[in-house]
Order: structure tokens, then C-alpha cells, then sequence
């Protein structure tokens, strides 16, 4: 027996001690790498120190507006080490000298971003136009690589700590009774949900330019984790992109599925189909179908959802839960900041169980919601001060002023398109029914008093309503399109699921399972039909555009376009099946409608269509098009059903028209 004993425990013996052997090992290479980096820096900021170093400015585009010449310059460094490089170092210009035909003072609205310098001048500039002297920091360097040396240190901590839980925890996830059959199922319905969508090859807002090789790697937006998914799903290959789906949105059902899942085992400790219809609302709510709808970005932001959920595997040990909210909120925030507001509202459902059905005591529920408040502020911060790039454009990352935080933030604005979103679906009026149901179910299966588990179970709801935007509340220009209410099909579906977590009476569970399934059958009805109106709205664009290439090209010749500019005013309305559809779903379903080609000029995506006809017409934000290059009085050069062309100078302005088509 003794014998027995021995051999069962020396593996394990063996097995910890070489782990902790490992992570010792790890913790020394990555001290030792560190060491090395920081010597290298020092060497040199110690070479570049007081030393002026020299480059050429050479003009690689210019755009004529009015008398007045845009310029768009690229310094040439003679030395390959000492220059301006991104998150490396920077560069102070000291002078620069201009050849001798170029008078300074002609020089104007000058701006640098790296290695590139943009200015005006009335002046017609090419080539080399100047020397520049400049000296160069590496302080950029040294502040990358003290985070990425702490950044190590943590993540090497973190994972020696949990690494054993994690690996068990999931495994019984996995292990779970009918995990496959489960999974299988929910694939099933999802992939019957999106059908018409992925059948449809919809090219959606920013697909439109990565398809084709432009738009962005999600940089920009400190999406950096994004990026590097990306590139590991597009076979480890980097921007720009070719267009590989439907993989990316199939790989975002196969996470949605698992969300699910996730969510269903934690709250209710089983896998079953009900559970599974429970928890729709999560990937399939009328909001989430927007991100779906990306071609490149739809598997990106399942995952920014999925991470979130994964910490709450681990809510029953609350050192561990710290450490895993901590990596897993800054992997969200990293991959798509919209998602944040569900690690809030999960967090706020299980104080709520652990308070109705004494699963824990006050003073262990207090504790672990302090824990996961402490882990989503220090993530925040961290996020915000030290990975993420500060954006001010059509959205911002800047806060509001603490006065507009106390009245309520972006509150009612949310709210207000909640209510203007949805009071025209049935699922609306089905989470209503189930609203008052959950209340019902808190109520009459708590082990507290009725009135205070009444009292508290609307407070869920009215805090989950109100918190599930998250950290974009407080944001001075928040994320308002149907992508950024990531949280609401959450906090529905948790609201959905939490009606199981307990017996109830049979008719109570009669209803809740009917009113459950009609609220989810009704996303499905709804996400076919947005998946039909949507392609067609696509077919509809790209006949038009291709009506507008051909009127064009009675115009224009084909040498021209490159130096022809096009601006697109009036709208081209809706597809007959698109505009019933709008008829029908008001405006959620219009919210969802991209607006390319729909009477915004200033849309960026809308000559996207004209491009995928094979043309190549500047756009309307370029200098041809600028005030001061259409002085002459427009005239109308075409006109027909479709579209009225006007002409003012190499600029065209194009004055699209609607269907005559109106759903009744």
C-alpha cells in the first residue's frame, strides 16, 4: 500500500518541482534579455549624444489647391541607425536648408509625423528640396522597453500562479457532460441564424478597403492584439490582406458558440440545449449582428467577448480570478475596447446569485466584487496610460469632464437608442415578458426575503441596463454605431439564463422556457432577414455603381481618372427587399444599413463601389476636388434615371437617385 502511495505522488513531486524549475529559468532569460536590451539603448543614446546627424527632404506627392501647392515630403536618412523610427526614438529638427530657388518663407503649415513632412507653399516644388540637421532620442525606447520588462515579469508571475487551476478548470469545462453534442448544436443554429449573411458576401464598411489592400491593420486603435490574431487566422501572413472568407465570421461562430457555452456552465454548472438557447442574445442580439457582419473584423471581436467570460470560471478563487480578470481585460480592451461593459455586468449577476441563493456570505461577496471592481479599474489603467494611442477623431478616448460624469455621462444616449433601436421587434417585447419573469424568479426562489430579493432583482436590471456600454459611458465622444453595444446582448442573455439557475414552479418554467425560446427564435427570424436585406442592399449598390462607371466613362477617359475627382451627393435609397425591411424593423434595421451611397458626401466609404468596378476616380476629400479647385460654375454634363452628373473644373459631382420603389 505504502509502495503504492509513493509511486502515485513522486510523478507529481517530479512534475511541480520541474515546473517551478522552469519558471525560475524564465524569469532569469527574460531578467538576463532585459539587461542586455537596456545596455544596447545605452550605447546608443550614448553615441547620438550632442550629435547632429543629416538627411534629405525629397517631395513624393503634390496636390495643387487653388494657387497654392500640398505637399508631401519623405526624409532620407543618411544613417539607417541614428533616425526617427516608431516607438524606438524620435528626432528635434534644427535647421533645414532649402535649396537655393526655394525661399523659406514660402514654406508654410509645416508638419512631421516620423520620417514624413507635410507643408504649402505657392512654389512648384520636386526632388530634393532640402537638407535637414537633426538630432535624435531614444527615450521612446527605454520607456518600451521598461514596459515590456515589468509587462514580462507579470505575465511570467501570473501564469506559474495559475497555470495548474487554468489548465484543470478548463478541462472540466471541457470534460462537461454532452460538451460536444452541445457544441455541435450551437453551431448548427448559429450557421442557420447567418446563413443569409454569409451566402449574401457582404463587403462591410472597412471590408470594402481590406479586400482590395488598403484600410488599416487596427493599429490605429490600439487594437494591437487584433492584429496579431488576425495575422495568425490569415496564415501568419501581415497587412494588407486578401479577403479569405467566410472563414474569419465561421471561426467567430465557433467562439460565439463556446461564449455560450461558457456562460452556461458557469451560471447554471451544465451544458444543455436550453442553456445554449439561453444564451443567443449574446452572439445573435440585433446589435452584435453589425460586428458579424465584418468580414475581417467579425472573429477579432467574438474573441474580445469570449476573453471576458473566461475569468468567471475562476470566481471561487479570487486570487486567481484577480490575476486572470487582469490579463483577460487588457487581451479584451487590446482586441475591441466595446466589449468591456460584460465583464461588469457578469460580475454584477453573480454578486446578485450569490446574494439571492446564499452561495456565498455577504462578506465573501463583497470581497469578490471588490476583486473583479479592483481588477477592472487597474486594467483600465494600465490600458489607458500605458499600451493604449490617445484617438480624437469621430470617436475619442479622452474622458468627459468630471461634472458630465456626475449627470450621468453617455447614459441617456444609450438608453434613448436602446428604446428607438428596438421598440419595433418582437424580440423587444418578448425580453419585457422576461423582464418581469426574472423578477418573479428571484423573487419566489431566493432564500432572502421576498421584498428585498424584489428590490434586488430590479436593481440587476436597472444597473445591467445602465452599465452595460461599460467605459464608454465616461468617454467624451463614445462609439454610438450597433457594434459598440456589445454589452447589451449580454446582459439579455445573462437575464435569459439566470431564469434556470433554480427550479422553479412548472408553470413558471413553462413560461420562462416559452418566452425564452420565442425571444431567441425571434433573433433568428431577424438575423435571416437582415442577412437577405442586407445583400440585397449590396447587389442593388454595385448595379448602381455599375451604371455610374459606365456614365463616367462617356465622360472621362481612361487616362483621366487618376486626376479626376468625384463627389457623390443625393442618395441611391434602399433595395425594394432592403427598404421592407426597414419598413418592418424601423430603425435597428436602418442603423444596421451601411450608408454608402445614401446622401452622406462625406461618407469615406463610398467610392469603394466605384473602385470594384475597376476605377480609380480621386476621391472627394482630395485636392481636385477641394473649394478652392471647383471655382467654375458647375454644369451638367449628364442625366438620366439614375444619376445627375455635374462637372466643375476636373471635379465631378454626382447627384444619385432613389428607388421609385416604396415598401408599403
Amino acid at each position: 500500500m505504502r509502495s503504492k502511495t509513493h509511486k502515485t505522488k513522486q510523478p507529481i513531486y517530479i512534475y511541480i518541482s520541474k515546473l517551478k524549475k522552469a519558471y525560475k529559468l524564465a524569469f532569469s532569460i527574460w531578467i538576463v534579455l532585459a539587461i542586455l536590451l537596456f545596455i544596447f539603448t545605452i550605447v546608443l543614446s550614448a553615441l547620438s549624444y550632442n550629435k547632429t546627424y543629416k538627411a534629405n527632404l525629397n517631395v513624393i506627392s503634390v496636390n495643387q489647391v487653388g494657387l497654392s501647392y500640398e505637399y508631401h515630403a519623405k526624409l532620407h536618412f543618411k544613417s539607417n541607425l541614428f533616425r526617427v523610427q516608431e516607438n524606438i526614438s524620435t528626432m528635434t529638427i534644427l535647421d533645414i536648408n532649402y535649396k537655393e530657388n526655394i525661399a523659406k518663407s514660402s514654406i508654410t503649415n509645416l508638419s512631421t509625423h516620423l520620417q514624413y513632412i507635410n507643408f504649402k507653399s505657392p512654389q512648384k516644388l520636386e526632388g530634393n528640396i532640402a537638407s535637414i540637421n537633426y538630432k535624435v532620442s531614444f527615450l521612446p525606447l527605454y520607456k518600451k522597453l521598461a514596459l515590456a520588462f515589468i509587462g514580462g515579469l507579470m505575465l511570467i508571475f501570473i501564469v506559474s500562479e495559475v497555470r495548474t487551476c487554468f489548465k484543470v478548470r478548463v478541462c472540466e469545462f471541457i470534460a462537461s457532460p454532452n460538451f460536444l453534442k452541445i457544441f455541435i448544436i450551437s453551431v448548427v443554429i448559429y450557421l442557420v441564424a447567418l446563413s443569409a449573411l454569409l451566402r449574401g458576401d457582404v463587403y462591410y464598411i472597412d471590408d470594402f478597403g481590406r479586400a482590395v489592400g488598403q484600410g488599416d491593420d487596427w493599429i490605429g486603435f490600439s487594437r494591437y492584439i487584433a492584429k496579431y490574431l488576425y495575422n495568425i487566422i490569415n496564415s501568419f501572413q501581415s497587412f494588407p490582406y486578401t479577403d479569405i472568407s467566410p472563414l474569419p465570421q465561421l471561426l467567430a461562430v465557433i467562439i460565439l458558440s463556446l461564449s455560450g457555452m461558457l456562460v452556461s456552465y458557469i451560471v447554471r454548472k451544465k451544458l444543455d440545449i436550453l442553456g445554449i438557447i439561453a444564451t443567443l442574445p449574446l452572439g445573435l442580439s440585433p446589435y452584435f449582428l453589425e460586428n458579424l457582419s465584418y468580414k475581417f473584423d467579425s472573429p477579432l471581436m467574438s474573441f474580445s467577448l469570449f476573453i471576458l467570460l473566461v475569468p468567471f470560471l475562476f470566481k471561487d478563487n479570487l486570487k486567481h480570478f484577480i490575476y486572470i480578470s487582469f490579463i483577460a481585460l487588457l487581451l479584451s480592451l487590446s482586441t475591441y475596447q466595446a466589449s468591456n461593459g460584460i465583464y461588469i455586468i457578469f460580475t454584477l449577476l453573480l454578486v446578485l446569485t450569490n446574494y439571492l441563493y446564499k452561495e456565498k456570505s455577504i462578506k465573501e461577496n463583497l470581497k469578490f466584487l471588490g476583486s473583479a471592481v479592483l481588477s477592472f479599474i487597474v486594467a483600465m489603467l494600465v490600458y489607458k496610460y500605458f499600451i493604449a494611442t490617445q484617438v480624437n477623431g469621430y470617436v475619442s478616448s479622452y474622458a468627459m469632464s468630471f461634472t458630465k460624469i456626475l449627470e450621468g455621462g453617455n447614459l441617456k444616449i444609450y438608453l434613448s437608442y436602446i428604446f428607438s433601436d428596438l421598440k419595433d421587434l418582437p424580440f423587444f417585447i418578448f425580453s419585457l415578458v422576461i423582464a418581469l419573469l426574472f423578477i418573479l424568479a428571484c423573487t419566489f426562489n431566493s432564500k432572502q426575503t421576498k421584498l428585498l430579493s424584489f428590490i434586488s432583482s430590479i436593481v440587476f436590471l436597472a444597473l445591467g441596463l445602465c452599465l452595460f456600454s461599460g467605459a464608454y459611458l465616461v468617454l467624451s465622444k463614445p462609439l454610438l454605431y450597433p457594434r459598440a453595444f456589445i454589452g447589451f446582448g449580454a446582459f439579455i442573455a445573462l437575464v435569459y439564463i439566470n431564469l434556470f439557475y433554480m427550479k422553479n414552479s412548472k408553470i413558471l418554467k413553462v413560461l420562462n422556457v416559452v418566452f425564452v425560446a420565442l425571444g431567441s427564435y425571434s433573433l433568428v427570424v431577424f438575423a435571416s432577414s437582415y442577412g437577405n436585406a442586407i445583400s440585397a442592399q449590396q447587389s442593388y449598390m454595385m448595379q448602381r455603381a455599375g451604371f455610374l462607371a459606365k456614365d463616367l466613362s462617356t465622360l472621362v477617359s481612361r487616362e483621366a481618372q487618376t486626376k479626376t475627382g468625384i463627389v457623390f451627393e443625393g442618395s441611391i435609397g434602399y433595395s425594394p427587399v432592403t427598404d421592407n425591411f426597414i419598413k418592418r424593423y424601423g430603425s435597428m434595421a436602418q442603423r444596421l444599413i451601411p450608408i454608402t451611397l445614401l446622401g452622406n458626401p462625406l461618407w469615406p466609404w463610398n467610392r469603394q463601389p466605384l473602385i470594384y468596378q475597376g476605377t480609380n476616380y480621386k476621391s472627394y476629400n482630395e485636392a481636385v476636388c477641394a473649394p478652392q479647385n471647383t471655382t467654375a460654375k458647375k454644369k451638367l454634363v449628364l442625366d438620366n434615371a439614375y444619376q445627375s452628373i455635374y462637372k466643375s473644373n476636373s471635379c465631378y459631382f454626382v447627384d444619385l437617385k432613389p428607388s421609385t420603389w416604396k415598401a408599403r
